[in-house]
Protein backbone atom coordinates (compact mmCIF):
# COMPACT_ATOMS: atom_id res chain seq x y z
CA UNK A 1 0.00 0.00 0.00
CA UNK A 2 2.93 2.31 -0.43
CA UNK A 3 3.16 4.82 -3.37
CA UNK A 4 6.42 6.42 -2.56
CA UNK A 5 9.30 7.22 -0.40
CA UNK A 6 11.72 9.75 0.90
CA UNK A 7 15.08 9.47 2.83
CA UNK A 8 16.51 12.26 4.99
CA UNK A 9 19.78 12.12 6.54
CA UNK A 10 18.93 9.46 9.03
CA UNK A 11 15.15 9.42 8.65
CA UNK A 12 12.85 7.49 6.31
CA UNK A 13 9.07 8.80 5.18
CA UNK A 14 6.77 6.66 3.12
CA UNK A 15 3.56 7.54 1.88
CA UNK A 16 0.90 5.06 1.78
CA UNK A 17 -1.91 4.74 -0.96
CA UNK A 18 -4.44 6.08 1.43
CA UNK A 19 -3.05 9.17 2.24
CA UNK A 20 -1.35 8.71 5.48
CA UNK A 21 2.69 9.06 6.16
CA UNK A 22 4.89 6.53 8.32
CA UNK A 23 8.12 7.55 9.22
CA UNK A 24 11.03 5.80 10.97
CA UNK A 25 14.64 6.54 11.46
CA UNK A 26 16.71 9.09 14.10
CA UNK A 27 14.26 11.46 15.59
CA UNK A 28 16.37 13.82 18.09
CA UNK A 29 14.47 16.73 16.19
CA UNK A 30 11.19 15.38 15.83
CA UNK A 31 11.49 14.09 12.58
CA UNK A 32 9.92 10.95 13.32
CA UNK A 33 7.53 11.87 16.02
CA UNK A 34 6.27 14.94 15.15
CA UNK A 35 5.08 13.06 11.44
CA UNK A 36 1.77 14.65 10.95
CA UNK A 37 -1.37 11.91 11.12
CA UNK A 38 -4.48 11.76 8.99
CA UNK A 39 -4.65 11.40 5.08
CA UNK A 40 -4.96 13.66 2.62
CA UNK A 41 -0.98 13.36 1.90
CA UNK A 42 -0.12 13.07 -1.57
CA UNK A 43 3.58 13.47 -1.30
CA UNK A 44 6.87 13.44 1.49
CA UNK A 45 10.55 14.82 1.20
CA UNK A 46 12.85 14.83 3.70
CA UNK A 47 16.06 17.17 4.29
CA UNK A 48 18.54 16.41 6.67
CA UNK A 49 16.80 16.92 10.20
CA UNK A 50 13.86 18.31 8.49
CA UNK A 51 10.44 17.16 6.73
CA UNK A 52 7.93 18.01 4.42
CA UNK A 53 4.31 16.73 2.83
CA UNK A 54 2.21 18.13 0.35
CA UNK A 55 -1.19 18.09 1.09
CA UNK A 56 -4.54 17.37 -1.52
CA UNK A 57 -5.25 20.66 -0.85
CA UNK A 58 -1.91 22.22 -2.44
CA UNK A 59 -0.82 23.10 1.42
CA UNK A 60 2.54 22.05 2.99
CA UNK A 61 3.04 21.11 6.44
CA UNK A 62 6.79 20.46 7.91
CA UNK A 63 7.78 19.10 10.78
CA UNK A 64 11.39 18.10 12.44
CA UNK A 65 14.52 20.57 12.77
CA UNK A 66 13.61 24.73 12.85
CA UNK A 67 16.69 25.68 12.43
CA UNK A 68 17.18 28.32 9.68
CA UNK A 69 13.59 28.57 9.89
CA UNK A 70 12.96 24.84 8.51
CA UNK A 71 9.48 24.38 9.96
CA UNK A 72 8.37 28.01 10.60
CA UNK A 73 9.10 29.65 7.49
CA UNK A 74 7.25 27.43 5.46
CA UNK A 75 4.90 28.65 2.90
CA UNK A 76 1.73 29.20 3.69
CA UNK A 77 -1.41 28.51 1.35
CA UNK A 78 -2.51 26.07 -0.79
CA UNK A 79 -1.11 26.27 -5.26
CA UNK A 80 1.77 24.25 -4.34
CA UNK A 81 2.59 20.70 -6.91
CA UNK A 82 5.42 19.28 -5.47
CA UNK A 83 7.77 20.01 -2.82
CA UNK A 84 12.05 18.90 -2.14
CA UNK A 85 14.03 18.70 1.22
CA UNK A 86 17.91 20.07 0.63
CA UNK A 87 20.38 19.76 3.53
CA UNK A 88 19.18 22.77 5.46
CA UNK A 89 16.77 23.98 2.77
CA UNK A 90 13.83 23.55 1.37
CA UNK A 91 11.81 23.75 -2.00
CA UNK A 92 8.57 23.86 -3.19
CA UNK A 93 6.67 24.11 -6.80
CA UNK A 94 4.10 25.98 -7.17
CA UNK A 95 1.25 25.23 -9.81
CA UNK A 96 1.76 28.48 -11.84
CA UNK A 97 5.16 26.53 -12.85
CA UNK A 98 6.92 29.24 -10.13
CA UNK A 99 9.82 28.20 -7.53
CA UNK A 100 9.60 29.37 -3.47
CA UNK A 101 12.73 28.48 -1.32
CA UNK A 102 13.41 28.69 2.14
CA UNK A 103 15.74 28.28 5.41
CA UNK A 104 19.29 28.15 5.15
CA UNK A 105 20.81 30.67 2.30
CA UNK A 106 25.01 30.80 3.06
CA UNK A 107 25.57 29.92 -0.63
CA UNK A 108 22.29 31.03 -2.45
CA UNK A 109 20.11 28.27 -2.04
CA UNK A 110 17.38 30.69 -1.25
CA UNK A 111 18.38 34.20 -2.82
CA UNK A 112 19.61 32.14 -5.65
CA UNK A 113 15.81 30.80 -6.60
CA UNK A 114 14.79 31.38 -10.24
CA UNK A 115 12.14 33.66 -10.73
CA UNK A 116 9.33 33.28 -12.93
CA UNK A 117 7.41 30.34 -14.61
CA UNK A 118 7.42 27.54 -17.03
CA UNK A 119 8.93 24.80 -14.05
CA UNK A 120 7.71 21.68 -13.61
CA UNK A 121 10.19 19.84 -11.30
CA UNK A 122 12.63 20.65 -8.26
CA UNK A 123 15.39 18.93 -6.01
CA UNK A 124 17.71 19.93 -3.45
CA UNK A 125 20.80 18.99 -2.46
CA UNK A 126 23.29 19.99 0.22
CA UNK A 127 23.28 23.97 -0.51
CA UNK A 128 22.64 23.71 -3.93
CA UNK A 129 18.95 23.02 -5.80
CA UNK A 130 18.16 22.03 -9.50
CA UNK A 131 15.36 22.69 -11.23
CA UNK A 132 13.28 21.35 -14.95
CA UNK A 133 11.80 23.96 -16.71
CA UNK A 134 8.83 23.22 -19.27
CA UNK A 135 11.19 23.50 -22.32
CA UNK A 136 13.09 20.67 -21.01
CA UNK A 137 15.88 22.99 -19.34
CA UNK A 138 17.78 22.63 -16.53
CA UNK A 139 18.44 25.40 -14.18
CA UNK A 140 21.08 25.00 -11.20
CA UNK A 141 21.59 27.44 -8.30
CA UNK A 142 23.98 27.66 -4.92
CA UNK A 143 26.89 26.29 -3.62
CA UNK A 144 29.35 25.88 -6.87
CA UNK A 145 32.20 24.26 -5.00
CA UNK A 146 32.29 21.32 -6.95
CA UNK A 147 30.41 22.42 -10.24
CA UNK A 148 27.11 21.34 -9.35
CA UNK A 149 25.80 24.64 -10.36
CA UNK A 150 28.49 25.76 -13.76
CA UNK A 151 28.61 22.32 -14.67
CA UNK A 152 24.78 22.26 -15.36
CA UNK A 153 24.17 20.73 -18.86
CA UNK A 154 22.69 22.74 -21.38
CA UNK A 155 20.05 21.27 -23.90
CA UNK A 156 16.13 20.95 -23.77
CA UNK A 157 16.26 17.52 -24.00
CA UNK A 158 15.50 16.60 -19.99
CA UNK A 159 12.81 15.03 -18.51
CA UNK A 160 13.65 14.67 -14.74
CA UNK A 161 16.33 15.98 -12.60
CA UNK A 162 17.93 15.19 -8.57
CA UNK A 163 20.47 16.41 -6.61
CA UNK A 164 22.87 14.53 -4.26
CA UNK A 165 25.27 16.23 -1.88
CA UNK A 166 27.40 17.84 -3.97
CA UNK A 167 26.41 16.35 -7.49
CA UNK A 168 23.13 16.27 -9.87
CA UNK A 169 21.97 13.85 -12.36
CA UNK A 170 19.42 14.28 -15.06
CA UNK A 171 17.74 12.20 -17.21
CA UNK A 172 16.93 13.03 -20.81
CA UNK A 173 14.12 12.17 -23.08
CA UNK A 174 16.20 9.10 -24.87
CA UNK A 175 16.52 7.57 -21.75
CA UNK A 176 20.46 8.44 -21.15
CA UNK A 177 21.69 9.89 -17.73
CA UNK A 178 23.97 13.14 -17.45
CA UNK A 179 25.46 13.60 -14.38
CA UNK A 180 28.22 17.09 -12.90
CA UNK A 181 29.48 17.85 -9.73
CA UNK A 182 31.74 15.89 -6.95
CA UNK A 183 33.44 12.83 -8.53
CA UNK A 184 34.89 11.72 -5.96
Amino acid sequence: GFIQVAAGYQHSLALKSDGSIVSWGYDGHGQVSNTPSGTGFIQVAAGRLHSLALKSDGSIVSWGYDGYALVSNTPSGTGFIQVAGGYYHSIALQANGSIVSWGRNDYGQVSGTPSGAGFVQVDGGESHSIALKADGSIVSWGNDNYGQVSGTPPGLDFVQVACGYYHSMALQANGSIVSWGNNS
